[in-house]
C-alpha cells in the first residue's frame, strides 16, 4: 500500500501517529489530527485536538486502555514535547477531542521536562 500523506501539512510537520482498528490518527505539530482509513488509503476527516497550541508538538501519540463516556475509542495520550513537556489525555469524539487530564512531572516543586516520549502499556494498563 502506498502512503500518500506528505510530511508537511498546512505549514506544520508530521509528528505522532496512533492506530485504532482500521484508522490511523496522524498528528501535525500544533495539534491538527487527520484520520487516515488504512483500507481505503485515504484521509476521511481532520480536526484540531482540544490541546492544540503552537507549543503542542504532538511528538508522541498512543492509545491507553480507558474508555470514556463516548464509549468507542480508548483515551489518547499525547506528549507536548515543547515548553512544559506535558502529556495530554484526550477522549476522541466525532470531529474533535475533549481534554480529560493533563499529566506533568515535578521535582522539588518545579515542573521538569521528562514526558516527551510517554507510552502506554495496554496489556497491563500502565504508563511507561
Amino acid at each position: 500500500m502506498a502512503y500518500p500523506i506528505v510530511g508537511n501539512y498546512k505549514g506544520r510537520s508530521a509528528q505522532g501517529m496512533a492506530i485504532h482498528g482500521s484508522i490511523a490518527y496522524l498528528f501535525s505539530d500544533g495539534g491538527r489530527c487527520r484520520l487516515f482509513d488504512l483500507y481505503k488509503s485515504e484521509v476521511i476527516d481532520e480536526f484540531l485536538i482540544s490541546s492544540h497550541s503552537p507549543q503542542n508538538h504532538v511528538n508522541n501519540a498512543c492509545f491507553g486502555v480507558e474508555i470514556g463516556s463516548f464509549g468507542q475509542i480508548p483515551f489518547l495520550y499525547i506528549t507536548e514535547c515543547k515548553n512544559k513537556f506535558r502529556c495530554f489525555v484526550e477522549e476522541i469524539l466525532p470531529d474533535t477531542t475533549q481534554l480529560v487530564q493533563t499529566i506533568s512531572a515535578t521535582q522539588g516543586g518545579k515542573m521538569i521536562g521528562v514526558l516527551y516520549g510517554l507510552l502506554t502499556k495496554r496489556r497491563v494498563g500502565s504508563i511507561l
